[in-house]
């Protein structure tokens, strides 16, 4: 099953399975199927939570769409204005009722009905409600019961990846950086990437705590989940230094050779670091550390600001550059205490029940 799994992916799969259940349940009834398998098909969420949420409201809204269908249908008969007329009123309706969620499933109601409903429109009525409500239930209930969402691997997989991603950005530009030569073009639109991947990663963290709300969790998904966001916390705040760090202007001053290669180098020590955040034995070099912290003072003192003739200037590129380094390191040293703590606690875990 885990093969199957992998190879189809469980959403895949269990749209499947709705729709056979579906399908059985309506031949067993004597009703139609076509409206509760578009149904089953459409309604099958990301979570259990979205799908009983937006089951809710798309049950009324299939109600208003098979209602103006009907009506239409009725007055005008199987012409190219009834399914006009249709869909403009369901969509219509359903926007003001604020059942937004549910227009695309009640449009699909109301114009899949008009071509199978020659008489009986109130019998007609009924029954698509009621097979578009089977199709609602039976994808919430293989949401809920069949093969739960887990995401966990996910979201530490983007994590790594984001964390990768930023120290191969920093490590392969470092150089640049420091000489006042780097390509802004084309790391803005590798900040993009690693800014939409943190973002989608945020989302799965927002899915697997609705979950919850379904699928009790135990003390160590958990300590998991709030350790991962924690770091997926620090990516962020690392991604963000990234930005200003590669926004600054392309014009230095006031380092020497002998500067650069400090800070090329610290540079390079803090990427090899965060390329490996779960590894609590990553330390950065203290002594570098303290040269940056010195050199930042110096270029602190050198910066317009600090100077009678330009009072209200902003800070040199280079102090802005070792501020945001020693900012990125502050946050991976925070991390890193986080990861010593953590594992420290599972370890004492460990040893308490063996």
């Amino acid at each position: 099953m885990k093969h199957v799994t992998k190879v189809f992916g469980s959403r895949i799969l269990k749209t499947g399975l709705a729709v056979f259940i579906t399908a059985l349940i309506c031949n067993v009834l004597n009703l139609p199927s076509i409206f509760a398998v578009v149904t089953a098909i459409v309604t099958i969420e990301p979570t259990v939570s979205d799908s009983i949420r937006k089951g809710i409201v798309r049950l009324p809204a299939s109600a208003i769409g098979a209602g103006i269908s009907m009506t239409c249908a009725a007055i005008l008969g199987d012409v190219p204005l009834t399914y006009t007329i249709s869909t403009i009123c369901t969509i219509f309706l359903c926007h003001k009722l604020k059942l937004d969620a549910g227009i695309l499933v009640a449009t699909l109601t109301a114009v899949t009905m008009i071509p199978f409903t020659p008489d009986h429109f109130l019998y007609a009525f009924f029954a698509r409600l009621g097979t578009t409500t089977i199709g609602l239930f039976v994808s919430t209930m293989v949401n809920l019961l069949i093969l739960p969402p887990d995401y966990s691997k996910k979201i530490t997989d983007n994590i790594k990846n984001g964390f990768q991603e930023c120290a191969s950005l920093l490590s392969t530009h470092s150089s640049a950086l420091v000489k006042g030569m780097v390509s802004f073009e084309e790391l803005n639109h590798q900040l993009d990437i690693i800014e939409q991947q943190i973002k989608d990663t945020l989302q799965l963290c927002n899915y697997k705590r609705e979950e919850w709300k379904y699928h009790r969790c135990t003390k160590k998904e958990e300590r998991l989940y709030l350790y991962e966001f924690t770091h997926l916390k620090a990516l962020k705040k690392i991604h963000n230094h990234l930005q200003n760090l590669f926004s600054v202007a392309n014009d230095r001053g006031y380092w020497n050779e002998k500067d650069e290669v400090k800070i090329i180098t610290a540079i390079k020590v803090l990427s090899s670091i965060i390329r490996t955040p779960y590894n609590n034995e990553a330390k950065s070099h203290p002594m570098l550390v303290q040269e940056i912290e010195k050199l930042f003072f110096e270029e602190k003192s050198h910066s317009p600001q600090h100077q009678s003739d330009f009072p209200s200037s902003r800070l040199t590129p280079e102090t802005i550059i070792l501020y945001e380094v020693l900012a990125i390191n502050e946050i991976v040293t925070e991390l890193n205490k986080v990861t010593i703590h953590t594992n420290s606690i599972e370890h004492e875990r460990k040893l308490q029940s063996m």
